[in-house]
Protein backbone atom coordinates (compact mmCIF):
# COMPACT_ATOMS: atom_id res chain seq x y z
CA UNK A 1 0.00 0.00 0.00
CA UNK A 2 1.13 3.46 -1.01
CA UNK A 3 2.30 5.68 1.83
CA UNK A 4 0.78 9.52 2.42
CA UNK A 5 2.64 11.81 4.08
CA UNK A 6 0.98 15.52 4.43
CA UNK A 7 3.55 18.58 5.04
CA UNK A 8 1.59 21.40 6.76
CA UNK A 9 2.76 24.88 8.12
CA UNK A 10 2.16 28.58 7.20
CA UNK A 11 3.76 30.08 4.62
CA UNK A 12 7.78 30.77 4.72
CA UNK A 13 7.60 27.54 7.65
CA UNK A 14 9.72 25.37 5.39
CA UNK A 15 7.48 23.08 3.48
CA UNK A 16 9.40 23.45 0.61
CA UNK A 17 13.15 22.20 1.92
CA UNK A 18 11.46 19.54 4.40
CA UNK A 19 9.38 18.43 1.02
CA UNK A 20 13.16 18.88 -1.00
CA UNK A 21 15.18 17.21 1.43
CA UNK A 22 12.37 14.06 2.37
CA UNK A 23 12.00 12.86 -1.62
CA UNK A 24 16.09 12.86 -2.15
CA UNK A 25 16.26 10.79 0.79
CA UNK A 26 13.22 8.62 -0.03
CA UNK A 27 14.58 8.29 -4.07
CA UNK A 28 18.18 6.83 -2.26
CA UNK A 29 16.11 4.17 -0.34
CA UNK A 30 14.91 3.83 -3.26
CA UNK A 31 11.12 4.41 -3.02
CA UNK A 32 9.19 6.30 -5.78
CA UNK A 33 7.86 9.73 -5.06
CA UNK A 34 5.19 11.54 -6.34
CA UNK A 35 4.68 15.22 -5.01
CA UNK A 36 1.77 16.76 -4.81
CA UNK A 37 1.19 20.42 -4.34
CA UNK A 38 -2.42 22.12 -2.42
CA UNK A 39 -3.96 23.74 -4.12
CA UNK A 40 -3.67 21.51 -7.39
CA UNK A 41 -5.62 21.86 -10.46
CA UNK A 42 -8.34 24.42 -9.22
CA UNK A 43 -4.88 26.43 -8.55
CA UNK A 44 -5.39 29.88 -10.09
CA UNK A 45 -9.40 29.82 -9.26
CA UNK A 46 -8.81 29.07 -5.96
CA UNK A 47 -5.91 31.55 -5.53
CA UNK A 48 -8.31 34.04 -7.41
CA UNK A 49 -11.72 33.73 -5.16
CA UNK A 50 -9.31 33.74 -1.45
CA UNK A 51 -8.25 37.00 -2.33
CA UNK A 52 -11.81 38.46 -2.85
CA UNK A 53 -13.10 41.07 0.02
CA UNK A 54 -16.69 38.97 -0.27
CA UNK A 55 -15.16 35.73 0.11
CA UNK A 56 -17.08 32.61 2.23
CA UNK A 57 -14.67 30.50 4.04
CA UNK A 58 -18.02 27.83 3.44
CA UNK A 59 -17.19 28.21 -0.73
CA UNK A 60 -13.52 27.76 -0.02
CA UNK A 61 -13.49 25.10 2.03
CA UNK A 62 -16.10 23.78 -1.13
CA UNK A 63 -13.33 24.54 -3.57
CA UNK A 64 -10.65 23.46 -1.92
CA UNK A 65 -12.24 19.77 -1.38
CA UNK A 66 -13.06 19.53 -4.85
CA UNK A 67 -9.42 20.59 -5.80
CA UNK A 68 -8.07 17.83 -3.37
CA UNK A 69 -10.55 15.34 -4.98
CA UNK A 70 -9.66 15.67 -8.40
CA UNK A 71 -6.17 14.95 -7.65
CA UNK A 72 -6.79 12.16 -5.65
CA UNK A 73 -8.58 10.79 -8.51
CA UNK A 74 -6.04 12.01 -11.02
CA UNK A 75 -2.60 11.49 -8.84
CA UNK A 76 -3.49 9.06 -5.71
CA UNK A 77 -6.10 6.63 -6.37
CA UNK A 78 -5.15 4.82 -9.88
CA UNK A 79 -1.65 3.93 -7.70
CA UNK A 80 -2.70 4.31 -3.62
CA UNK A 81 -2.32 0.14 -3.91
CA UNK A 82 1.53 0.30 -4.79
CA UNK A 83 3.76 -0.57 -2.16
CA UNK A 84 6.78 1.56 -3.37
CA UNK A 85 5.16 4.49 -3.75
CA UNK A 86 5.38 7.95 -1.62
CA UNK A 87 2.82 10.66 -2.02
CA UNK A 88 4.22 13.61 -0.31
CA UNK A 89 1.36 16.93 -0.13
CA UNK A 90 2.44 20.52 0.60
CA UNK A 91 -0.66 21.03 2.35
CA UNK A 92 -3.67 18.71 2.99
CA UNK A 93 -6.71 18.48 4.29
CA UNK A 94 -5.99 19.37 7.72
CA UNK A 95 -4.82 23.00 6.03
CA UNK A 96 -8.97 23.33 5.71
CA UNK A 97 -9.37 22.64 9.18
CA UNK A 98 -7.73 25.10 10.60
CA UNK A 99 -8.14 27.95 7.55
CA UNK A 100 -11.37 27.22 6.90
CA UNK A 101 -12.12 25.47 10.18
CA UNK A 102 -10.61 27.10 13.16
CA UNK A 103 -10.27 30.65 11.48
CA UNK A 104 -13.02 30.87 9.30
CA UNK A 105 -16.05 29.05 11.21
CA UNK A 106 -16.80 25.97 9.25
CA UNK A 107 -17.64 22.90 11.32
CA UNK A 108 -15.12 20.43 11.45
CA UNK A 109 -17.86 17.66 11.31
CA UNK A 110 -18.77 19.31 7.84
CA UNK A 111 -14.95 19.91 6.52
CA UNK A 112 -14.39 16.14 7.46
CA UNK A 113 -17.58 15.19 5.60
CA UNK A 114 -16.22 17.53 2.44
CA UNK A 115 -13.14 15.44 2.58
CA UNK A 116 -14.63 11.65 3.62
CA UNK A 117 -13.23 10.15 0.61
CA UNK A 118 -9.75 11.56 0.96
CA UNK A 119 -7.62 9.34 3.03
CA UNK A 120 -5.51 10.30 6.10
CA UNK A 121 -2.19 10.38 6.04
CA UNK A 122 0.37 7.88 7.41
CA UNK A 123 2.75 10.85 8.28
CA UNK A 124 1.48 14.48 9.21
CA UNK A 125 4.96 16.87 9.79
CA UNK A 126 3.35 20.02 11.03
CA UNK A 127 6.30 22.90 11.22
CA UNK A 128 6.36 26.00 12.87
CA UNK A 129 8.04 28.92 12.62
CA UNK A 130 7.86 32.59 14.25
CA UNK A 131 5.59 34.95 12.67
CA UNK A 132 7.95 37.59 11.30
CA UNK A 133 10.67 35.01 10.08
CA UNK A 134 7.76 33.28 8.11
CA UNK A 135 6.63 36.46 6.85
CA UNK A 136 10.72 37.03 6.00
CA UNK A 137 10.96 34.35 3.98
CA UNK A 138 7.49 34.69 2.02
CA UNK A 139 8.69 38.32 1.00
CA UNK A 140 12.28 37.12 0.30
CA UNK A 141 10.47 34.03 -2.17
CA UNK A 142 8.34 36.77 -4.10
CA UNK A 143 11.24 39.12 -4.80
CA UNK A 144 12.54 35.48 -6.47
CA UNK A 145 9.87 35.40 -8.37
CA UNK A 146 8.10 32.88 -6.43
CA UNK A 147 4.08 33.52 -4.96
CA UNK A 148 3.06 37.05 -4.18
CA UNK A 149 2.84 37.55 0.07
CA UNK A 150 -1.10 37.75 0.91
Amino acid sequence: MAKIIHIIGTSGSGKSSVKEDLTRRLHEEGYEVVEIMEPGPLRETTKAYRKREDSDPLLEAAMFATDRYIQHEEEVFPRIHEANVVYIFARGKYDSFVYQGHRGGVSLDLLQRMNHAIPDPNVCLCLLVDGNEGNRRTKKRFAQGGDPVT
